[in-house]
């Protein structure tokens, strides 16, 4: 069997344990990691994972580097583990870097940093490993990945990870984490058979739209072959070739487009496909980090004659950043210079891309590009987004310069600067809760203070309390620290006296008292981990009451209008329903192609306000409106003039998004909707 034939006959086999296993008797001899290279370079994600499953099947050996570039794009985890059980090279780092590219999300960042710690075994765990774990134990975990979390950290001795995830890893120590364990460890350690399905899971079809590819003729018409014969005589008697179809994928609806894998839209004629359909094949493509299909799929879009209304920018701007955040510094070079080239330059994309690549001169370029954002105040977005650029490079020089750039009219961004802050302390390994708080708290306050009287008083206790029960807790934390680590101090000492009467043949120290004060120690700990999950939720609902505070007080001085918007006649109030779940929005056709023509600033706003609705905001709903003429459709204000129009499912626990519209054209909008 030749490369042409085995890749072939990898790309038909299904992911089965008979299919695998078929593959796995017909292998030829030799390595085969040039084979599932040409694969992947090919884009050809099911020949490439078929060919890894079938040399574990079949007692071979693998490279864990192919492991992780298939393994983002396979439908399962578990295959992940098998394959890792069977891998060569250094598959701790390589694991650690799969992480790094952040393109497993965080169920698959649970197994593979689980994965990496078993694998050390008894030696040293690495910074970067430990800083991963804590960055996890941020997330909102489901409880089966917290469990993997829990599992890790209990291997891992880090105060700060202990502080970050006590409740996984007292999870972890129950019977429920003895089994999650067990199955991680199976997995690692058995054949791919073990996983794979008796038989392939039906699936729903994702091909590409077709048309034929000659106009259809009748059985009496003229043969257009031209023999003169009827059709039915020639051409389309029975047993002629079959009717040929040619694909049109320019008609994929987003639904259908959504269902492809990165392989399936990489293999696509990209000149078939429509504007918006290459954005979103360039965004799945920056999300698998596949960098030249995304660029082809940009180049495509500059090659339309109307440019395509301005998306090529945006579309380029986005690959240039996720190739910052990817640390791919050439594809970062390459998307700045096309984007210089249109006209679009902005210094901080400069000393995002020289930072990728430091040289002597980056504390001039950092020096330089403070002066442009201080020389012009009115970019509101610029200093957020410098000391963003300058977490992810110099993460401790960047924790001093958040704290200058805190400001009391944008709470969400400070908050996000400050989430910043805790995630830099991850990577350096030191203990959570930042000082900084402090300075954000004073902050907050400052906001609070600030804000001129609002007849939603109960926002403005609300706040109030916030803070308060915020400031209890950050004492509280701190006194649990202060007892904890006296406590430390007299286990260390206990635990020398008894080393040193060992030597000296003395009595011995009472253990059972070495052991009540490790029972102190761990308890202090859990309070100290309890009391910082406390206060991060205490910090963002401080921080959505002061932006809803902020945004009360400053709307009337935004609007040129009247201080109270008028109301509309096809708008009625209505209680706002009891219960707010959180709700998962979609978004129409309408809806996405008005946020993507209105002005940036508004389509924000759009946003903020799904946000805030599909949030369960009671400040949201309490603005909200019922059509009367269609009474299951809603209205937000947004600003003055614009309506945001949607409809709720709450069985399905969905917000739909209708359309995004001037007041003006309400009327108009429900005649064509009755």
């Amino acid at each position: 069997m030749n490369a042409e034939e085995l890749l072939a006959t990898a790309s038909r086999t299904p992911a089965t344990r008979e299919g695998i296993a078929g593959l796995a008797e017909r292998l030829p001899s030799g390595d085969l990691a040039a084979a599932v290279d040409q694969a992947l370079a090919a884009h050809d994600i099911p020949a490439a994972l078929a060919l890894l499953l079938a040399q574990v099947e079949a007692g071979r050996e693998v490279d864990i580097r192919q492991v992780c570039e298939a393994a983002p794009f396979a439908d399962g985890l578990e295959e992940f583990a098998v394959l890792v059980g069977r891998s060569t090279g250094k598959v701790v780092d390589a694991i650690l870097d799969l992480v790094e590219s952040r393109r497993y999300g965080e169920p698959g960042d649970a197994l593979a940093l689980f994965l990496a710690v078993h694998l050390l075994g008894s030696r040293k765990c690495p910074p970067r490993l430990v800083s991963h774990l804590r960055c996890l134990a941020r997330a909102q975990l489901e409880r089966e990945d917290g469990l993997l979390l829990g599992l890790a950290a209990r291997r891992v001795a880090d105060p700060g990870l202990a502080l970050l995830c006590g409740a996984w890893i007292e999870l972890a120590g129950t019977r429920e984490g003895a089994e999650a364990e067990k199955h991680a460890l199976d997995l690692l350690q058995g054949p791919p058979s073990r996983v794979l399905p008796t038989r392939a899971a039906p699936v729903e079809e994702t091909g590409l739209p077709v048309q034929r590819a000659e106009p259809k003729v009748g059985r009496n018409d003229p043969c257009p072959c031209g023999s003169g014969k009827k059709f039915k005589k020639c051409c389309g008697a029975e047993g002629a070739p079959a009717v040929e179809y040619a694909p049109v994928p320019q008609q994929l609806s987003p639904e259908r487009l959504a269902q492809l894998r990165p392989h399936q839209l990489a293999a696509l004629d990209f000149a078939q496909l429509t504007a918006p359909q290459l954005v979103e094949a360039a965004r799945t493509f920056e999300t698998f980090l596949m960098w030249q299909a995304a660029d082809r799929a940009v180049a495509e879009i500059e090659r339309r004659p109307d440019g395509s209304k301005g998306e090529v920018e945006p579309t380029r701007i986005a690959l240039f950043h996720a190739a910052c955040a990817a640390d791919a510094v050439e594809v970062a070079r390459a998307q700045l210079e096309q984007l210089v080239a249109r006209g679009f330059d902005h210094p901080l994309d400069r000393l995002a891309l020289e930072l990728m690549d430091p040289k002597p001169s980056a504390l001039r370029s950092i020096e330089a590009a403070a002066a442009e954002v201080l020389a012009h105040p009115e970019d509101t977005a610029a200093p957020f987004d410098f000391v963003h650029i300058l977490l992810r490079r110099y993460p401790a020089l960047a924790v001093f310069a958040v704290r200058g750039v805190l400001d009391a009219r944008f709470p969400a961004d400070s908050q996000s600067a400050m989430d910043g802050v805790e995630w830099a302390r991850d990577r350096l390994l030191l203990p959570p809760d930042d000082p900084a708080w402090d300075a954000y708290h004073a902050v907050m306050r400052e906001s609070l203070q600030a804000a001129p009287a609002t007849p939603d008083e109960k926002l403005a206790a609300e706040a109030e309390g916030l803070r308060a029960r915020s400031d209890e807790a950050a004492a509280r934390a701190a006194e649990m620290e202060r007892r904890m680590r006296a406590v430390e101090t007299e286990l260390t000492e206990a635990r020398a006296q008894a080393e040193a009467a060992a030597a000296a043949s003395l009595a011995p120290i009472d253990p059972e008292a070495v052991q009540r004060l490790r029972a102190k120690v761990d308890e202090y700990e859990g309070q100290i981990a309890e009391g910082n999950r406390e206060r991060q939720t205490l910090r963002k609902q401080l921080a959505d009451v002061s932006g809803r505070l902020t945004r009360t007080a400053a709307g009337p001085a935004r609007s040129a209008g009247p201080e109270t918007p008028p109301a509309d006649p096809e708008e009625q109030e209505v209680p706002r329903p009891e219960r707010l779940p959180v709700l998962v929005p979609t978004f129409a056709k309408a809806a996405e192609e008005a946020l993507r023509e209105l002005p940036p600033h508004l389509s924000r706003e759009a946003l903020r306000a799904v946000a805030a609705l599909a949030g369960g905001d009671a400040h949201a709903w309490d603005q909200a409106k019922r059509l009367r003429r269609i009474a299951d459709v809603w209205s937000a204000r947004v600003g003055i003039h614009y309506r945001l129009l949607y409809r709720l499912d709450t069985d399905q626990g969905r917000l739909h998004v209708l359309d995004f519209i001037n007041r003006k054209e309400l009327d108009a909008k429900l005649q064509r909707w009755r």
